[in-house]
């Protein structure tokens, strides 16, 4: 059996969810041929913990040594679902503070002052456990760098697994030219260096193919993320009577209720409709616009929220769930929320808002649910409406189509992974 060393900054029990991709690459990838070993962080002290089991496969190791003991953890961000405080976004970003941070802090983040040391550990760690290979996640982008470091002192294969968009991803827009263009040189560099780098969506492989022309094809890869079917859960009781819609993360930036949240008043002030009986409930941080909107719109009373709870718990709390929110963030269409495959494994109806995009057609393919654009209240009223009346009338709402959703399982990624990890390595082998 071969051995890969998987490089993640994140890695339950973290909750970020970057850290389930890796978590679930090593849960499967002995069953092709892979032995995984992990490097990565100790939890953050002084924050809530996921005590999901991890019901790792014999012989995984675990080494929470990425960052040096005495390296600060960073503070919460906005998306961290476990702080309750709600975040409000066009504060945050106009402020004079915010504009110096932006202005002067290293590009890509500051463990970037810990490349030296970050290069050499990884580096050493995978020749202590034997590795044929290396696979390093981001984020943090430093991630790539150490990565690209790490396999030059090794000699070995790499695979960049970057998830989403760098230089390409909206949110690193603001950031000042020559922040932008330092980054812009180091991840071309990264792609030039690495076997493959992988991203979660074709649209962004799609993107990235035409931002690197230069290089091959075949260097840019999508591999989805996934839900393990061992983890499907059975849904929570509940007496309440209530049409419960769950969103499962947190809302900040583009990424809001505020469409629902119009839609529902439409439903009740245009439509006539009672929607007393709805419970819209975010597991995960609130954006503090979207309560203020509930309140002003007279909705308060069916908003709630709470921080994340265990991945057990919540992907129980989603399969009681009568309606699945699924929010894009805004317009953007290089993404593909992690949630989606939590709501693919517990098959309830989903309400997508997002535009035209991958993500949009996943959604039609595997007949889990319909979507409406960002901003388009009448149509998601209508969604809402027939899925209102479906519940009321008592019924299921889908019929998922599960040769199309098993695409996503976690055997399967993790399938595609291990072959990929097999032609970089004899095509390492062959030079």
């Amino acid at each position: 059996m071969k051995t890969v060393l998987l490089v993640t900054r994140h890695f339950p029990p973290d909750f970020t969810v970057g850290g389930k991709r890796a978590w679930r690459f090593a849960r499967y990838l002995p069953q092709f041929g892979w032995q995984a070993h992990v490097l990565t962080t100790q939890p953050p002290a002084g924050r809530p913990h996921d005590d999901t089991p991890l019901e790792l496969p014999e012989g995984t190791s675990i080494r929470r040594t990425y960052y040096p003991s005495w390296w600060p953890d960073e503070p919460p961000r906005a998306s961290d679902g476990t702080v309750a405080t709600p975040t409000r976004y066009a504060r945050a970003r106009d402020s004079v503070v915010a504009r110096i941070k932006r202005a002067t802090r290293l590009p890509a983040g500051r463990d970037l002052l810990l490349r030296p040391r970050m290069s050499r550990h990884i580096a050493n760690v995978a020749r202590q456990v034997g590795a044929d290979a290396l696979w390093v996640t981001s984020s943090p982008y430093t991630a790539t760098l150490f990565g690209v470091d790490a396999a030059r002192q090794t000699g070995l294969p790499l695979v960049l697994d970057l998830r989403d968009p760098w230089t390409l991803n909206f949110l690193s827009q603001d950031n000042p030219g020559w922040q932008m263009r330092t980054e812009q040189a180091w991840e071309r560099a990264v792609f030039q260096a690495a076997e493959r780098v992988v991203v979660t969506c074709e649209e962004a492989s799609a993107a990235y193919r035409r931002h690197m022309a230069d290089l091959p094809d075949e260097r840019v890869v999508t591999i989805y993320n996934a839900f393990d079917p061992d983890h499907r859960p059975q849904p929570v009781a509940r007496d309440d009577g209530r049409f419960q819609i769950v969103h499962f993360g947190s809302c900040y930036g583009h990424r809001r209720l505020q469409s629902v949240l119009e839609a529902l008043a439409v439903l009740r002030d245009e439509r006539g409709m009672d929607v007393s009986c709805v419970r819209l409930l975010n597991l995960g941080r609130m954006a503090a616009e979207d309560l203020e909107l509930s309140e002003r719109l007279g909705l308060d009373a069916i908003v709630e929220h709470m921080p994340f709870v265990p991945y057990r718990d919540g992907l129980a709390k989603l399969a009681a769930s009568d309606l699945l929110l699924l929010l894009a963030y805004g317009t953007q269409t290089l993404f593909i929320p992690a949630k989606l495959y939590d709501y693919l494994l517990v098959q309830r109806p989903i309400l997508c808002v997002s535009s035209p995009s991958e993500l949009t057609g996943i959604i039609d393919t595997t007949q889990t649910g319909a979507w409406a654009q960002p901003g388009d209240i009448q149509a998601i009223g209508d969604l809402l409406e027939r899925a209102l009346k479906t519940w009321q009338a008592g019924g299921k709402g889908i019929k998922p189509d599960t040769a199309e959703v098993d695409r996503f399982s976690a055997p399967a990624t993790t399938r595609e992974f291990a072959s990929l990890l097999d032609d970089v390595v004899a095509q390492h082998g062959s030079r």
